[in-house]
């Protein structure tokens, strides 16, 4: 009861700060103010689908006039599989939609609740997306509730080289009070997530 009280009195202060958006380029305040809008709304979606029994992580494509193309939310538990994540089933979604594997051509950007684990870097680089927007970093993620995620080392730096941009840390307090709140309602203990 103690550290669910210390948790959420953390979370709530740390409400009242900004994360530092970090990139792999110079940041660009209108992309910053347009992904925060993004993030936002992909946030309330997957409190959504959290209740629908999905885990607390989600990701959406969209393509440069900001039509959405596909989205994607965490299905390892309840379809027992451990490539369901977020980012990769909104990549997937895309690629029947499109009926390719290559979306190089259509200049699309994801945006994820959470940065991405080894396995979805690799996706996202060997798909063509263009543009990565993400939440949560692993490394507080890890901190909040004890999963680590893993993560390519210098993956950002990789992406540039790929033609990628990044920017993370996108409104990523809401992300970890959802997840905490996921956490908290008893449903899936931390350690089952991943």
């Amino acid at each position: 009861m103690k550290k669910t009280f210390l948790l959420f009195f953390l979370l709530l202060f740390a409400n009242c700060a900004k994360a530092e958006i970090i990139s792999n380029e110079k940041i660009d305040k209108i992309k910053v103010q347009k992904a925060e809008t993004i993030m936002l709304n992909l946030y309330n979606e997957v409190k959504n689908q959290t209740q629908k029994g999905h885990e607390p992580y989600g990701a959406i494509i969209l393509d440069k006039n900001g039509k959405l193309i596909s989205s994607g939310f965490d299905s390892v538990i309840i379809n027992n599989s451990t490539i369901d994540h977020a980012s990769i089933l909104a990549i997937k979604n895309a690629q029947e939609q499109f009926k390719t594997y290559d979306l190089s051509q259509y200049g699309l950007s994801l945006y994820i609740t959470s940065e991405p684990c080894a396995m979805c870097v690799s996706a996202i680089m060997q798909s063509g997306i263009k543009n990565v927007y993400f939440g949560m970093s692993a490394k507080e993620i890890k901190k909040l509730i004890g999963i680590n995620i893993y993560t390519h080392k210098n993956w950002m730096k990789e992406f540039k080289k790929h033609n990628i941009t990044v920017y993370g840390n996108i409104e990523p307090k809401i992300g970890e009070k959802i997840l905490y709140e996921y956490i908290g309602s008893g449903g899936v203990s931390s350690k089952d997530l991943y």
